[in-house]
């Protein structure tokens, strides 16, 4: 399993996340998008890579308010720590370096619930390490994947059938 830039508790700012639905329901996205864009990067990220920056914020601000609205709602009361202990699979945990919506702090106390869960902060990168770091981001998981594939029995394979005119008829 890979967790990436998440929390298993609510916000710290749990109310304000509550506040911000309301408001996206009022109002729309657009100011919301603008408020919170330095937020969800790394310092500079605009200006390193402003395709992928505008893309980013396009996206959200397409997003139908009720959605966005419905998601601060589940964030704002999601707590899953008590069931982090009981999660058995191999976990990667990714946090970004300068993530402010669940920072590298936050996401270590999510880490130290799931049992034997590995975390890994990717330097340079906000909220949004996928979109800053997406080699990073994506050689990491692979590579969390390729070490469990490793680590597992060879597959089950049943012995091959025979095969030609004779196959299945007991001649």
């Amino acid at each position: 399993m890979a967790v990436a830039t998440s929390s298993a508790a609510p916000p710290p700012l749990g109310p304000a996340v509550e506040a911000r639905a309301v408001e996206v329901r009022k109002h729309g996205l657009s100011e919301i998008v603008r408020r919170t864009a330095v937020r969800r990067f790394a310092p500079g990220f605009a200006e390193r890579d402003p395709d992928a920056y505008v893309a980013s914020l396009l996206m959200l601000s397409t997003m139908k308010p009720e959605g966005y609205a419905a998601c601060c709602e589940a964030l704002a009361a999601h707590d899953a720590r008590q069931l982090l202990p009981r999660i058995a699979a191999p976990t990667l945990i990714l946090a970004g370096e300068h993530d402010q919506v669940t920072p590298p702090s936050l996401v270590r106390k999510m880490a130290a619930l799931v049992p034997d869960a590995k975390m890994r902060v990717i330097q340079g990168a906000g909220h949004l390490a996928s979109v800053e770091k997406p080699l990073t981001f994506n050689t990491l998981i692979a590579t969390h994947l390729e070490d469990y594939r490793r680590e597992q029995p060879a597959p089950f394979r049943p012995a091959a059938r025979p095969s030609g005119p004779s196959a299945g008829t007991g001649s």
